[in-house]
């Protein structure tokens, strides 16, 4: 999936189970950091699905986040997040290595690719849809001024 699918999807997440809005959204799209290893020429282990799409990681970075912050709430934000990433990279055919590093199989649902425009958007429409029910005053918060946008009347 896309970086914004990703992105708002966690941040959908992030809304229905209360957990930092922040932190559940940045990890959401952090797996996908191995794209700028890859941009920059470096090798292995950041083969994109590869190592940086694991639940490995995501327990090293769990451990490293709450040694970091020692905040509970932060931790369970950030597994969230990473594991929504993880979850939709399943859907994809290529999929993502759940066993890793006991084997190097990669799982998938094989349900759509990672660019494909109605998924994307569809899973970003609902994501907008779950932020705006479970958090109603999502919208106020969005200052139109600030958008360019001004309401002209009497």
């Amino acid at each position: 999936m896309l970086i914004q699918t990703h992105f708002f999807f966690a941040l959908a997440i992030a809304y229905i189970l209360k957990f930092p809005v922040k932190t559940t959204a940045f990890a959401g799209a952090l797996a996908d950091i191995d794209t700028v290893f890859i941009a920059s020429g470096s090798a292995f282990p950041f083969v994109h699905r590869g190592f940086m799409h694991t639940p490995i990681i995501l327990g090293i970075l769990l451990i490293a986040a709450y040694f970091a912050t020692r905040k509970p709430e932060i931790c369970a934000g950030f597994g969230a997040g990473f594991l929504t990433h993880l979850l939709l990279d399943t859907f994809n055919p290529t999929g993502i290595m759940w066993l890793y590093p006991l084997t190097t199989t990669f799982f998938t649902l094989n349900l759509a690719t990672y660019s494909n425009v109605i998924a994307n958007w569809g899973i970003v429409a609902w994501s907008l849809a779950f932020i705006l029910i479970f958090n109603p005053s999502f919208i106020t918060k969005i200052n139109p001024r600030r958008l360019g946008i001004i309401f002209k009347g009497k």
